[in-house]
């Protein structure tokens, strides 16, 4: 009912509120009805790919059949209607949404973002030194495994950078031979993740339309981690400010954040 604008009905209209009612979204219904109208239906519990599936409870029911057909409300309820002799002569619901729902929103949100950064860099410092300093970023992100002052076994302590590149140095000593094996563990290592996050994204198989809002927050933070695993950028702050955006929007960071922290702290020691 959180929908409905009430004082908006004709007059002729009666509204069925509060609870308990017998018959649920059906109440009131016996065989003086002849039609019945159902209208802003969502899809059945478990409908792939789904605005807001659930049948009555979402975290009690997770699937109803009538007759050995799986059924959801919009079935239960046209049942109860041909019960007391009534027919369903309209349905208005919001059953699919599109497979690039999820991909389309994520990307466009993250180059929306980044324009927005470059244009604000551009109008701060100027067009020709903004677009630039951009361009220098990504030549310093593509060149910084050559560039980076890699520590090798004469170092006392690892140091801040805890990549897979400064870990295989760090042990094996500095060399070509060990970048090359650096970067075959991470290949090993983020293939399986790309894999399976494009099948999710294309095709999201099983997957109930509420879930989808988490899905996209997990394949966001395996992006940020998969990103920064591969550029060799592995600090504490780039894992915290990853851990702490994921747990925000979990809505578990009041409960958790301490422990996040604490650990981060003491990796060091």
């Amino acid at each position: 009912m959180r929908n409905l604008l009430i004082d908006q009905l004709d007059s002729w209209a009666d509204v069925i509120y509060g609870s308990p009612k017998t018959y649920g979204m059906m109440e009131g219904l016996d065989d003086t009805f002849g039609v019945v109208f159902f209208v802003g239906y969502h899809a059945r519990a478990g409908t792939e790919n789904a605005i807001l599936d659930h049948t009555y409870s979402g975290k009690v029911v997770a699937h109803v059949e009538l007759n050995g057909k799986p059924v959801g409300e919009i079935g239960l309820n046209a049942a109860l209607a041909g019960y007391f002799g009534g027919r369903v002569d309209l349905v208005v619901t919001f059953l699919i949404t599109t497979r690039l729902s999820m991909p389309v929103v994520m990307v466009g949100l993250a180059v929306v973002a980044y324009a927005g950064v470059v244009a604000l860099t551009c109008l701060a410092v100027g067009p020709a030194y903004g677009l630039q300093q951009h361009a220098d970023y990504y030549s310093f992100l593509w060149n910084m495994r050559q560039n980076f002052p890699w520590r090798g076994p004469e170092a006392p302590f690892l140091g801040y950078n805890h990549s897979i590149s400064q870990t295989v140095t760090y042990l094996a000593g500095l060399s070509p031979m060990t970048l090359r094996l650096a970067l075959g563990i991470k290949t090993v290592l983020l293939v399986p993740l790309a894999v399976l996050g494009l099948r999710h994204i294309l095709n999201p198989v099983g997957r109930p339309g509420r879930e989808v809002p988490r899905l996209a927050l997990e394949l966001a933070f395996a992006l940020y981690l998969a990103a920064f695993i591969w550029l060799d950028m592995v600090w504490e702050l780039s894992l915290g400010i990853a851990m702490f955006t994921y747990l925000l929007g979990w809505g578990r960071l009041p409960l958790v954040w301490t422990h996040v922290w604490v650990s981060l702290l003491l990796a060091d020691f």
